[in-house]
C-alpha cells in the first residue's frame, strides 16, 4: 500500500472499465517483479445497469427522451435503486462527458485561484455565471457548482456589482474569452452575440454608457494578456466581435441621419453597406435588425413624415432588391426624389405662410390659390430653386398651414388656460404635423406673448408624465 497507494487513490482506470492498463500500472506502481498478484473485481450489478444505461442515452444529446426516463424508471423500480445513488451515477456522468468536464474545471479552477483573496474580481464573478450559464445549456446539474462553492469559497460572498442585469449578462459573455480551456471560448454562439447587440442598443436608448465601459474592460484585460503571452489570437476573437458593434453603429448613424436631416443625400455605397449589415444581423436573428434599429426609429415621436417615408422606401428597397425586382439605382432614385420634395415643401411652407398674413381670403378660392402657387413658384425660380409646385403639394402645405393656424389661435389658448394635456397630445398624434415644428411655433408663441417659459416645459413634461403613467 506504500508502494502503490497514491496510484490507487488518483487513477481513473477504475472508474472508465480500463481493466488491462489498471493491472499494468498497479503491478509497475507495486515494484513486485517476483510476486503473483490476484486482483478481483466485485460489481454492482444492478448500479451497473442503470449506469450503462443512463450514459449510454446521454452521452449522445446530453438530455434524455420520455421513452428513455421510462426505460430508468423501469429499472430503479425492479432493482429498488435509491435516489441517492441515482444522482450519484448521474452527476458522475455528467461530470465526464469531456464538453461539461472543461466547465466544470474551469469553475473550479476560478475558485481555487481566488482561495487567497478576501473577496472575487468582478472578472472573475462574471466568469462564474457565465459558466453557470453553459452549465444549464449542457444540463449539467447544479449541484456540481454548489458544491464546489461550499468547498473553495470558504464562506466569502460573491459580491452583487451594482450594474444592470443587462450589462452584467454582457460582461460574462465576453468573459467567455479568457476561460483556460480553448474550447470553452466557442460557446460564444449566435444567440450570445444577439444578447450583446440588444444589450449595446439598450444601452445607447438609455445613454447608459455602462456597455462601453464593459467593452473597455475586456478590452484592457485583452491587451494585458497579449502584451505578457506575445499571443494575439484573444484579441483577435474580441475585434471579431466587435465588428458587429461597429456594423449596429453605422446602421443607426446612416439610418438616423436619412430619417432626421433634410438634406441627406443617399448614395448606391451607403445602400449597398447598409444591405451587407442587415444580411450580417438576419445571419444572426431574422428579427434583429427590425428590433434594434427600425422599430425604435419609427416609434421616435420626433421622426418627421418625410423620414418615416424615406425609411419605409428603404426597407421597401431592400426587400425588392434581394427580390430581384429592383436595382440600387431605383431605389436610391426614389429616396432622392421624396427628398427633393421634403425640400421644396419647406420652400413652399415657408413662401406660403409669409403670403398667408397678406392674401389669406384669396386662399379661400381655386382661382385665388392657383395664383398665389404660380407667384411661389416664379419666387422659388428667382431663388434657383427651378421645380413646379405641385398642386397635391400646395394643397397639402396650405392644410397643414391651417392646422398651423388653428392650433395656435384656438386650441394652444385652450391647453395653456386649461392645462389640458390631453387636448395637446390628441393634436399631436392626430394632426400628421411634425412634433418637432410643432414645439418650435409653441416657443414661438410664448415668447411673441411674454409668457413664461417654465409653464411651457410643465406642459411638455405633464404630457410626458401621462404618457409614462398610460
Amino acid at each position: 500500500m506504500r508502494s502503490a497507494g497514491k496510484f490507487l487513490k488518483r487513477t481513473e482506470f477504475v472508474g472508465s472499465d480500463k481493466d488491462t492498463e489498471l493491472m499494468n500500472d498497479f503491478i509497475n506502481e507495486l515494484g513486485e517483479q517476483k510476486s503473483t498478484l490476484f486482483m478481483f473485481k466485485i460489481i454492482h450489478k444492478e448500479n451497473e445497469e442503470f449506469y450503462k444505461a443512463f450514459e449510454n442515452f446521454y452521452s449522445s444529446e446530453r438530455a434524455l427522451t420520455p421513452q428513455e426516463e421510462l426505460y430508468l424508471e423501469d429499472i430503479v423500480a425492479r432493482y429498488g435503486i435509491d435516489s441517492y445513488q441515482q444522482e450519484r451515477m448521474k452527476i458522475d456522468i455528467m461530470y465526464k462527458h469531456p464538453e461539461n468536464r472543461c466547465v466544470v474545471d474551469e469553475y473550479r479552477d476560478i475558485l481555487r485561484s481566488s482561495i487567497s483573496k478576501e473577496s472575487l474580481e468582478q472578472a472573475e464573478i462574471a466568469r462564474l455565471g457565465r459558466l453557470r450559464t453553459l452549465s444549464i445549456r449542457n444540463n449539467i446539474p447544479s449541484v456540481l457548482f454548489d458544491t464546489l462553492d461550499e468547498l473553495l469559497l470558504g464562506g466569502k460572498k460573491l459580491l452583487d456589482v451594482k450594474e444592470p442585469d443587462y450589462l452584467k449578462e454582457a460582461r460574462s459573455i465576453l468573459e467567455n474569452l479568457f476561460f483556460k480551456d480553448p474550447s470553452l471560448k466557442k460557446h460564444i454562439i449566435n444567440e450570445d452575440i444577439v444578447r450583446l447587440i440588444k444589450a449595446k442598443h439598450r444601452a445607447y436608448s438609455q445613454s447608459d454608457m455602462g456597455f462601453e465601459q464593459v467593452l473597455l474592460d475586456v478590452g484592457r484585460a485583452c491587451d494585458e494578456i497579449a502584451r505578457e503571452t506575445n499571443d494575439f489570437s484573444i484579441f483577435e476573437e474580441f475585434s471579431s466581435i466587435l465588428t458587429y458593434f461597429d456594423r449596429y453603429d453605422n446602421v443607426h448613424a446612416l439610418l438616423s441621419q436619412i430619417a432626421f436631416m433634410e438634406n441627406m443625400d443617399f448614395a448606391e455605397d451607403s445602400l449597398r453597406s447598409l444591405i451587407g449589415n442587415k444580411n450580417e444581423f438576419d445571419k444572426l436573428d431574422k428579427a434583429l435588425f427590425d428590433e434594434v434599429v427600425i422599430r425604435e426609429l419609427l416609434h421616435n415621436k420626433y421622426i418627421t413624415s418625410y423620414g418615416r417615408r424615406k425609411i419605409n422606401a428603404i426597407l421597401r428597397g431592400i426587400a425588392k432588391i434581394s427580390g430581384g425586382d429592383a436595382s440600387l439605382r431605383d431605389v436610391v432614385a426614389e429616396l432622392r426624389m421624396i427628398r427633393d420634395e421634403e425640400r421644396l415643401y419647406h420652400q413652399v411652407h415657408a413662401a406660403l405662410k409669409e403670403r398667408m398674413r397678406s392674401f389669406y381670403p384669396r386662399l379661400n378660392t381655386k382661382e385665388g390659390r392657383t395664383e398665389i402657387r404660380e407667384d411661389i413658384k416664379r419666387g422659388l425660380a428667382e431663388e434657383g430653386f427651378a421645380r413646379k409646385v405641385p398642386q397635391k403639394l400646395f394643397e397639402k402645405t396650405l392644410l397643414d398651414l391651417r392646422k398651423e393656424s388653428f392650433y395656435l389661435n384656438h386650441l394652444l389658448p385652450i391647453i395653456i388656460e386649461k392645462k389640458d394635456i390631453n387636448l395637446r397630445e390628441d393634436f399631436l398624434k392626430n394632426s400628421g404635423l411634425d412634433r418637432f415644428y410643432i414645439e418650435t411655433i409653441e416657443k414661438e408663441y410664448f415668447d411673441d406673448k411674454g409668457l413664461d417659459a417654465d409653464l411651457l416645459e410643465q406642459i411638455r413634461e405633464g404630457r410626458e408624465l401621462l404618457r409614462v403613467e398610460n
